[in-house]
């Protein structure tokens, strides 16, 4: 039987075909999936937290463990499976028939691929490689039309780990506030940064959407979530409610359990990140084409020399080492990398990496 489905997209299914096939791989995007024997976790816990309460009463919990982490109310949160799930939510629920989204581009697939899947037009803006891969909000407001309804945005961007600033986040907060729609900034990285300030805390028009997952290496805890207002909420929460009844209890319970030794993860995150980062700008430095923005945290950036990003990619694979072809961003000419692996093995993945773009 074929390990793959028929019907995906791009991405993802050639993520699921490939992630973990090179014994270097730069390819995964944030941290590697912890695993549950190695967190210690306190089972008889989790069934207790399992068995004190309805589900309801447990999504409650868990959405209030969030509103305080991020100093929001918790009627602003909604709760969800992953941040790609919640993202589903957010545009059917604030995006009505007929309505258009305009997504960042480059862009990670999923972000354009759920308005498609449900039948909204979809338009692009620019963030340039020439301007640091940066937000321009006055070029997000000339790429708006009269149906546009949601703006989607990373922080930190996805693919290349650049941050949006607090200055342009108040701008596109302004800006959707002066059109009557809405920006969803994807934060599912946000937690790499030393102050992760939510954006959904900076302006009303702002939503934030989260997970545990690449920050905190937890993707089978398929715990997501949106910060909204509470109106907005009410409408995210009603599109949930008719294609997610429910997302597992026992995740909520083993989300309560895990909760306090959040911070713990993300220091460790932040530290894998911050030593990934220096072997790849160490070996970068010697390399007189690539070129990568400097990203402001976390674990992947985009290797950018204007070349054959197939060919580089088909010939690194048939050496052992994985790393991920621009086209699926919208933007070809570079790679996007990953370095939350172990020290010695990013080095050599890198080293192949410029030895191949060098000999091109």
């Amino acid at each position: 039987m074929s390990a793959s489905y028929p019907g995906g997209i791009g991405y993802i299914d050639w993520a699921r075909a490939n992630l973990g096939t090179t014994s270097v791989d730069l390819r995964f995007s944030g941290m590697f999936p912890r695993a549950a024997d190695g967190l210690s976790i306190d089972w008889e816990a989790v069934a207790r937290t399992l068995g004190a309460g309805r589900e309801a009463a447990l999504e409650f919990s868990l959405a209030e463990r969030v509103a305080d982490r991020y100093g929001v109310g918790v009627e602003q949160v909604t709760m969800a499976g992953g941040t790609s799930g919640i993202n589903f939510h957010v545009v059917a629920g604030l995006v009505p028939p007929g309505g258009e989204v305009l997504v960042e581009r480059p862009a990670y697939e999923p972000l354009w691929a759920i308005p498609e899947l449900l039948g909204r037009t979809v338009r692009f803006f620019d963030r340039p490689l020439d301007c640091g891969f940066e937000v321009d909000p006055a070029r997000v407001e000339s790429e708006l039309t009269h149906d546009t309804r949601l703006v989607i945005v990373t922080r930190l961007h996805n693919p290349t780990g650049v941050d949006i600033s607090i200055e342009v986040l108040r701008a596109l907060g302004a800006m959707a506030e002066a059109h009557d729609i809405w920006v969803l900034v994807d934060e599912v990285y946000a937690d790499f940064l030393a102050d992760p300030t939510s954006a959904a805390c900076i302006h009303p028009r702002l939503l934030s959407t989260n997970s545990l997952t690449k920050v905190y290496g937890l993707p089978w805890l398929r715990a997501g979530w949106c910060l909204a207002t509470p109106d907005a909420s009410v409408a995210i929460r009603q599109a949930r409610d008719r294609g997610e009844v429910a997302w597992g209890a026992a995740d909520r319970a083993l989300g309560l359990v895990l909760w306090d030794r959040l911070d713990a993860l993300r220091d460790e995150a932040i530290a894998i990140a911050g030593r990934g980062l220096a072997i790849a700008e160490d070996v970068l430095s010697r390399s007189e084409r690539a070129q990568m923005v400097p990203p402001a945290g976390g674990l992947v950036g985009f290797v950018h020399w204007g070349g054959d990003e197939q060919a580089i990619t088909d010939r690194l694979e048939a050496k052992g080492v994985g790393v991920t072809p621009g086209h699926f961003f919208g933007l070809p000419g570079g790679v996007r990398v990953g370095w939350g692996g172990e020290a010695s093995v990013v080095e050599r993945g890198f080293e192949a990496l410029i030895a191949e773009i060098e000999a091109e």
